[in-house]
């Protein structure tokens, strides 16, 4: 893969990981039907919270999935075939580096957004 389209990848993977942690939270919160202290938004029906919940945990699973699509299909398809002396047989494996990177990137989102809930956001609310 190119620099440019890996600076645009991890640039993307970074967000996405930012913005997956709030994202996961408010699904998790949906789906056990936690009360919503603020008043600014409450579903009422727990059946319907409950569905809401699994229903966006499973649009985050479809967007990762597309988005691990999308990495492979721009990655290199340059890859090691290995061959076995004992069996006769080669094996095919694909690189895996650019899906580890972005993999680390969007951890490095979701880590640096549980910083700033931490050291920021938190210490404010008490």
């Amino acid at each position: 893969m190119k620099w440019w389209k890996r600076l645009i990848f991890s640039v993307v993977s970074l967000i996405f990981g930012f913005v997956s942690l709030e994202y996961l939270f408010y699904a998790f919160r949906l789906l056990i039907h936690a009360e919503n202290t603020t008043g600014i938004y409450r579903i009422e029906n727990q059946l319907l919270s409950w569905l809401a919940g699994f229903a966006l945990f499973v649009l985050w699973f479809v967007l990762a999935a597309v988005y691990v699509y999308v990495i492979r299909k721009n990655s290199s398809p340059i890859s090691l075939i290995e061959s076995d002396s004992r069996k006769k047989k080669t094996r095919f494996r694909g690189k895996w580096f650019e899906l580890i990177l972005q993999g680390a990137w969007i951890l490095t989102g979701m880590g640096l957004r549980w910083c700033y809930l931490l050291l920021v956001y938190f210490p404010n609310q008490i």
